[in-house]
């Protein structure tokens, strides 16, 4: 089995960083918000969705993993529950928090704030609702949609890998599908609002993952990356700096199929000139990233208004309020992650000794 590059969970770490940065509400004309925004933060989850074709390659590679296993339920059955069990006990906290805010009014007090993201939260609570809203990753926003997505993910992972493995213009052959997608969203009635659930975007991204690993020996010319990080940029350069109009990619655009680009040739350098990196702080947040959207989502819903909307004598500026995003998201993430690797690995021993004991 190859051993895995170092740079994944480095990536997976700064990448949760920037996820943090990117939902924080920056004051007017903070370079956070518009420059580095356009061109580093914003690329948090198309880095991610890199990582995990990379890594799911990677997996299956070693394993030999056949498209057959791939969707039996003793592959996918490991895999949906890493995604599932995490977002169903952050889940029941957001419920409960929704019911006491709801009812002691701290929601009405938020929307007084001007906040923008409370329309789930202000909902009757019903059981159907509950549930829709828990396939929905959460009543809020700043990244709820993330567990929808990489549970189609899942099931769109094996064909993706497939068709890059069978042949290497298989990449392309997925840049088309996505293209024909984004296409026809507009013509099919597909909102903004659902199409932020939606799998589909993410295709060619996840591809270029595949790619990386199975090809890592014969990537091609180095001029061909070069291109590919021109596009892209002079794409970011064209919809965040002029008046262009957008016509295919009217959502998400800067971090459309096309924007992805700029980031993957560096994604490949990291991979490449970066594998034995060592940054165990780093690393172990890349590891806990999936814990830190959860904890986030929470903080940033339900208490970061407070602190946004604070006196200048109490957060006198953006560096402090992100620095106190900074210590509640990765220090309650991490925290997460940690218990909930413990409850994980009892909850596997025992599992394991009653498999022993019908024996």
């Amino acid at each position: 089995m190859a051993e895995r590059n170092r740079f994944i969970d480095f990536a997976k770490g700064i990448a949760i960083i920037f996820v943090l940065f990117n939902h924080h509400e920056w004051q007017d004309g903070s370079m956070f918000g518009s420059h580095l925004y356009y061109w580093i933060i914003n690329m948090a989850v198309p880095i991610f969705m890199l990582c995990t074709g990379y890594v799911t390659a990677a997996s299956w590679e070693a394993k030999k993993t056949t498209i057959k296993q791939s969707y039996s339920w003793e592959v996918l059955s490991p895999k949906l529950s890493r995604y599932v069990m995490p977002v169903l006990w952050f889940y029941i906290v957001e419920t409960i928090l929704v019911f006491i805010f709801q009812e002691t009014g701290f929601l009405d007090y938020l929307s007084n704030l001007d906040f923008a993201h409370n329309e789930g939260y202000k909902n009757k609570m019903t059981f159907s609702g509950t549930l829709l809203y828990f396939f929905a990753g959460g009543r809020g926003q700043h990244g709820t949609y993330y567990f929808p997505v990489i549970l189609q993910v899942a099931f769109m992972m094996p064909l993706i890998y497939l068709m890059v493995k069978k042949w290497k213009w298989g990449i392309w052959l997925c840049f088309g599908i996505n293209l024909a997608l984004e296409i026809l969203k507009l013509p099919l009635g597909i909102s903004r609002d659902v199409y932020r659930l939606l799998a589909f975007r993410y295709i060619f991204v996840l591809a270029i993952g595949c790619y990386l690993f199975i090809y890592r020996e014969n990537l091609g010319k180095w001029y061909k990356w070069v291109m590919f990080f021109l596009l892209g940029a002079g794409y970011i350069y064209l919809v965040n700096y002029t008046s262009y109009n957008r016509v295919v990619f009217k959502y998400w655009y800067s971090t459309s199929m096309i924007a992805i680009f700029y980031i993957v040739p560096l994604f490949m350098l990291g991979l490449k000139y970066l594998k034995n990196v060592k940054c165990k702080i780093i690393e172990q947040l890349g590891k806990a990233s999936y814990h830190i959207l959860l904890v986030q989502i929470i903080y940033y819903n339900f208490f970061a208004p407070l602190v946004w909307t604070a006196p200048k004598n109490i957060i006198p500026n953006d560096a402090v309020a992100m620095l106190i995003n900074l210590i509640v998201c990765l220090g309650g993430g991490y925290a997460y992650f940690r218990l909930y690797e413990k409850l994980r690995q009892k909850s596997d021993s025992k599992k394991a000794r009653r498999i022993v004991l019908k024996k």
